[in-house]
C-alpha cells in the first residue's frame, strides 16, 4: 500500500461454497487475537505504517481448525517519515550550519583586518607628527 492508502477491506471465502464456514482471520503485527466475522470481511479503517503478515484459518462445522493461509501486506510510511528523507533534512541543517559559520568566521575576519589597518594608519600617522616635531 502507498503511504496515503491507510485504510484496508479484506473479503474472504473457502472454496467449499455448498457448506457455510466460518472463518478467523488476524492481522499479525496489529491485532492480538482473532477474529471471526459473519461477513467474512476483515476491515482496518488505519493501517499504520509497517509490514504485516495477513492470516486466514478456516473453522470446520465440528470446530477443528483448518490450515492457516496468509499473505504479507507492506504500507510505506510518508516520505517526512522515510530514512532518506531525515538523512537530507540533517544535511541540509549541517550545510546550513556550516553557512552560517563560514560567513561569522568571514565578518571577524574582516573586522579583524579592519582594526590592523586602523592600527597601522594610527601608527603612522603617530611617527610622521612625532618626525615633524623633530
Amino acid at each position: 500500500l502507498r503511504s496515503y492508502e491507510s485504510s484496508l477491506s479484506i473479503e474472504f471465502s473457502t472454496l467449499q461454497f455448498y457448506r457455510r464456514h466460518s472463518i478467523r482471520y488476524k492481522m499479525e503485527g496489529l491485532d492480538q487475537d482473532w477474529q471471526v466475522n459473519e461477513n467474512n470481511i476483515a476491515v482496518y479503517s488505519y493501517l499504520p505504517a509497517g509490514a504485516y503478515d495477513f492470516l486466514l484459518q478456516p473453522i470446520q462445522p465440528n470446530g477443528t481448525l483448518g490450515a492457516v493461509s496468509s499473505f504479507h501486506i507492506t504500507r510505506s510510511p510518508p516520505f517526512w517519515q522515510a530514512w532518506w528523507f531525515y538523512s537530507l533534512v540533517c544535511l541540509a541543517g549541517g550545510w546550513i550550519i556550516y553557512l552560517f559559520d563560514r560567513e561569522r568566521m568571514r565578518r571577524r575576519k574582516s573586522v579583524q583586518q579592519m582594526r590592523t589597518r586602523i592600527a597601522d594608519n594610527l601608527h603612522a600617522e603617530i611617527k610622521t607628527a612625532l618626525n615633524s616635531i623633530h
